[in-house]
C-alpha cells in the first residue's frame, strides 16, 4: 500500500519520540489494517537531526530509515493462521511455529516460554527495518525498535504480549547485491541476531530461524553483554561419499514413476553396496523415503551393515522417516500404505520407538506434529479436509500413529481411541448434558422465540445458523435436548458415543417424544452437530478443570484432582483422532461453533476445519 493511501487512513495512535543519545527522532504510527479488523499496521520513520542550511533556507530533517510490522489482536476464536497467511507467507510460517489457530501459544515447543499471558493480547511481528548505509552501526535500529515496543505498551489498544522476528529477513536487499560466501553470510547473520539479543530476544528453539520477546524481558544490553550468546543451527546434510553414490542413486530411482522397488532389489543392493558404508549414507532412512517398505527388503539393508536405528544428519531414524512427506513420485504408489508397512517392518527388525532426533522428537511425536501441520495448512487456507475429492486422507495418518505408539500405551486406550483423561472429560461434560431441560426458555403454545434466547441451551451454537434460523420453535429446541440426553446416556453406559450408538439409544428410549425428534430432523437437525460441540468443548477444556480450584480443600471431591490423578498419555491433547473416529474425515461434518443467521460477520471459527 502506498504512502498516500496510508495518509488517507486516520492513525489509531501517533507520536514522535526524540532519541536523546543521537539527537535523531522516531515517528511512530499505528493504523487500522486496510483489510483485517483484528490487525493493525505499525510503522516507524527514523528522522535525522535538523540540519542548518544556508542563509534563507529552512532547517529541515531527513528521513534516514523505517520500520514496518503488523500487530494482531488475538481476540477471536479460530482463524489466526488464515489471517496471517492472508498477510504474507512469511507471517503464516511464523504463526504456525508459535501459535495454535486460536492464537494461543504452543508453550511446549518454544524454549523458555511458560507465561500463559503470551497467549492473549497483541501478537507483534516486525517484518522490515531499513536504515541508510551512512546511519548504520550507530544503534539507531535497536533504539528505535525499543522505543516502539515501549510506546506500544503504553496504551491498551496497541499493547503486545509476544513479539516475533526473523533476524535478517527484515533487511531490505537489493536484487543486484552480490552473493557473499557462506562464512561471511553466517557472520553477518550472527551480528544481526546479537543486535536483537541486546533487546532481550531469544531463539525460539534449537535451530529455529525465529526469535521472540516478552514485554517483561525488554532491555537494552551492550554488545559485550551478548557476545557469548549461543545461536544454534540445524545440521547441514553432508555430501554423499563417492563410494556410496551407486547405492544412493539406486534407492532414489525406486521413488520415481516407472521404477519402483524391483523384484531384483535384494541382489541389486548387495552388488551396489560393495565398497560403500550404509550407515554413512543413511541408507535405511533414505530407503524408507523412497518407498522401500517390505520386511525382506529392509532386512537385507541391515544385513549389509545398516543399523535399524541409523540416523540422518538431523538425528532422524528410519522410523522417523515413515512420518515425513515421501519423495515417491510414481502415480501408482500408495504412500500412506507404504509408510505404515515400513513402520511395521522396522519395528519387527527391532527399531526403537523412543529414539529422539535433534529436536527431541520421537517418531510418534514427529507423526503427531505432521498431522498438526496438515491441520494448520487447512486452517491457513480454509480447507475442509486434508485431501481432495472426498478422500479420507486422515485415516492413514492415524493408522501410522497407532503403529508408532508404544503397545503398553495403545492397550490403555478405551475403544482403541480415547485416552483415560479424554474419557474423563467426555464423561464430565456428558453428565451436564443429561440435565439441561431446565435451561430451555419457556415457550407459548406454537409461538417461536428469537434465536438469541436459546443462548443458555448447551452446545446450541454448534447447530449451523441456517439450521437454527432466526426464530426457534419449542419442538426444535426439545428435539435438540433429546439428542444431548441420548449422548449423556450412551457415555454413562460406558459406550463410545458414535452417531450410530446415539441413534440406537434414542430408538430404544420409551420416553422419547417422536414429535420433537421429527420436527428437529425435518429442519436439518443432526446428532453429529451435538457430537461436534461435545468434542470442541473437550478439546478446549485444557483449562476447564482449573475452574474447580476452590474444591481442593477436599481433594476427593475436586474434579481437577481426579483429572490430574489419571495417567498421562501421548494422545491426551490430540482430539482430532477422536473426532475422526466419531464423525469421519475432515469436512464430513462441518465444525462449529457457528454464528446466528442474523450475524453479518458470519460464522465463528469459519466452520470449515477443526
Amino acid at each position: 500500500m502506498s504512502d498516500s493511501e496510508d495518509e488517507d487512513r486516520q492513525p489509531i495512535a501517533r507520536e514522535i519520540v526524540a532519541d536523546s543519545t543521537s539527537g535523531f527522532s522516531f515517528e511512530m504510527v499505528v493504523r487500522q489494517h486496510y483489510e483485517h479488523d483484528s490487525a493493525m499496521e505499525v510503522r516507524v520513520t527514523y528522522w535525522s537531526k535538523q540540519r542548518k542550511r544556508k542563509a534563507g533556507e529552512v532547517d529541515r530533517r531527513e528521513r534516514v530509515g523505517k520500520l514496518e510490522g503488523i500487530l494482531i489482536r488475538r481476540n477471536f476464536g479460530k482463524g489466526f493462521h488464515m489471517l496471517c497467511d492472508a498477510e504474507s507467507q512469511g507471517l503464516q510460517h511464523i504463526s504456525v511455529v508459535f501459535c495454535n489457530d486460536d492464537g494461543s501459544v504452543r508453550y511446549g515447543e518454544i524454549d523458555g516460554l511458560s507465561s500463559h499471558a503470551a497467549s492473549r493480547g497483541g501478537f507483534l511481528n516486525v517484518s522490515m527495518i531499513s536504515l541508510q548505509r551512512e546511519h548504520r552501526r550507530k544503534d539507531l535500529g535497536v533504539r528505535g525498535f525499543k522505543a516502539l515496543l515501549e510506546w506500544l505498551n503504553k496504551r491498551d489498544e496497541t499493547s503486545w504480549s509476544l513479539c516475533v522476528i526473523q533476524p535478517g529477513a527484515e533487511n531490505e536487499r537489493r536484487f543486484d547485491a552480490p552473493i557473499l560466501p557462506d562464512e561471511e553470510q553466517s557472520a553477518i547473520h550472527r551480528k544481526i541476531c546479537l543486535q536483537y539479543a541486546r533487546l532481550g530476544f531469544v531463539q525460539a528453539r534449537f535451530g529455529c530461524e525465529f526469535w521472540y520477546l516478552l514485554p517483561e524481558r525488554l532491555v537494552l544490553l551492550t554488545k559485550q553483554d551478548v557476545a557469548a550468546v549461543q545461536i544454534t543451527k540445524m545440521p547441514q546434510k553432508p555430501e554423499t561419499a563417492q563410494e556410496d553414490k551407486p547405492l544412493v542413486q539406486y534407492l532414489l530411482d525406486c521413488a520415481f514413476e516407472g521404477a519402483g522397488v524391483k523384484n531384483t532389489f535384494c541382489n541389486d543392493v548387495r552388488r551396489l553396496a560393495q565398497g560403500g558404508d550404509l550407515q554413512r549414507a543413511a541408507a535405511l532412512p533414505l530407503a524408507v523415503d523412497c518407498g522401500v517398505s517390505e520386511l525382506e527388503h529392509l532386512r537385507v539393508l541391515v544385513s549389509l551393515g545398516a543399523s535399524v536405528d541409523d540416523t540422518d544428519h538431523l538425528g532422524r531414524t528410519a522410523l522417523h522417516h515413515t512420518t515425513l512427506d515421501t519423495i515417491i513420485m510414481g502415480s501408482g504408489f500408495d504412500a500412506d500404505g507404504k509408510k505404515i508397512q515400513a513402520a511395521k517392518s522396522l519395528i519387527a527388525l527391532g527399531a526403537n520407538r523412543g529414539a529422539k532426533d535433534v529436536l527431541g522428537l520421537t517418531p510418534l511425536d514427529s507423526q503427531l506434529r505432521h498431522i498438526r501441520d496438515m491441520e494448520d495448512l487447512a486452517g491457513a487456507f480454509g480447507l475442509n479436509r486434508h485431501g481432495w475429492n472426498g478422500r479420507d486422507d486422515e485415516k492413514g495418518y492415524w493408522e501410522l500413529a497407532s503403529v508408532l505408539l508404544d503397545p503398553t500405551k495403545r492397550d490403555t486406550l478405551k475403544f482403541g481411541v480415547v485416552t483415560q483423561r479424554q474419557w474423563f472429560q467426555l464423561e464430565y461434560l456428558s453428565e451436564m448434558l443429561g440435565d439441561c431441560r431446565f435451561l430451555v426458555p419457556e415457550f407459548q403454545n406454537r409461538v417461536p422465540l428469537p434465536e438469541y434466547e436459546m443462548h443458555l441451551v448447551p452446545l446450541w451454537n454448534h447447530i449451523p445458523g441456517e439450521v437454527r434460523g432466526a426464530e426457534v420453535y419449542k419442538s426444535f429446541a426439545m428435539g435438540w435436548v433429546q439428542v444431548l440426553e441420548a449422548i449423556s446416556k450412551v457415555v454413562t453406559q460406558e459406550k463410545l458415543p458414535t452417531p450410530q450408538a446415539v441413534e440406537a439409544s434414542m430408538r430404544a428410549d420409551p420416553g422419547l417424544d417422536w414429535r420433537y425428534d421429527g420436527f428437529f430432523r425435518e429442519r436439518g437437525g443432526r446428532i453429529e452437530f451435538a457430537l461436534d460441540g461435545l468434542l470442541c468443548q473437550a478439546r478446549d477444556g485444557g483449562i476447564f478443570f482449573d475452574a474447580y480450584d476452590d474444591a481442593e480443600d477436599d481433594e476427593d471431591y475436586s474434579v481437577k484432582a481426579q483429572f490430574n490423578a489419571l495417567p498421562e498419555h501421548p494422545l491426551d491433547s490430540s482430539w482430532s483422532h477422536v473426532r475422526h473416529k466419531l464423525l469421519g474425515p475432515r469436512g464430513k461434518v462441518k465444525a462449529g461453533p457457528f454464528a446466528s443467521v442474523e450475524d453479518e460477520d458470519g460464522e465463528e471459527g469459519f466452520g470449515e476445519y477443526w
